[in-house]
């Protein structure tokens, strides 16, 4: 009697440690990303330890662990991690860097911090068509702001205003 029950211990055991094994690499694999700087491919691993800590202080913050570029391009701006996660404290530094020293593309204002925060920022794309970027595919975030002109939060909400008054008027 106690070997049968010995034995589907083992085998039960045997399948949770292949199932944890699974889990550990889906997640630890390397990613292939574009690197934003060089519009190459490259492999990243992600700090999952760092990510942890953070996460236990209240903010989830990712960075690289290692990445095929490097070492020649270790400091760098890590943008591609946004490829492999669209956590808001990447997704709001890059937008800060973009926006950083740049002019409204419709009303020629300075922007400033407040126009890109919490899913506020717009942009117009070379044809003139208005974007909201919580709308851009995020594997292609970095790369594509490149394209773009941004719109500062007055101009967006304005536009905004000018959809939703012009659905409203077709029905």
């Amino acid at each position: 009697m106690i070997l049968p029950v010995y034995l589907l211990f083992v085998f039960g055991a045997v399948v949770a440690a292949f199932a944890v094994l699974a889990i550990y690499h889906r997640q630890h694999r390397r990613p292939l990303i574009t690197c934003p700087e060089t519009l190459k491919p490259a492999r990243i691993e992600v700090d999952r330890r760092h990510e942890l800590y953070t996460l236990m202080r209240g903010i989830k913050e990712t960075r690289l662990k290692s990445c095929t570029r490097w070492p020649e391009r270790a400091d760098c701006d890590q943008d591609c991690v946004v490829q492999v996660e669209a956590g808001p404290a990447v997704i709001e530094r890059i937008l800060g860097k973009w926006y950083d020293k740049r002019n409204c593309a419709i009303c020629a204002m300075p922007l400033v911090q407040y126009d890109y925060q919490r899913g506020r920022a717009a942009a117009l794309n070379r044809d003139g068509t208005f974007l909201e970027l919580r709308d851009m595919n995020w594997n292609e975030f970095p790369m594509s702001l490149k394209d773009l002109e941004p719109i500062c939060w007055k101009c967006h909400e304005k536009e905004l205003i000018r959809r939703r008054d012009s659905r409203v008027s077709v029905v």
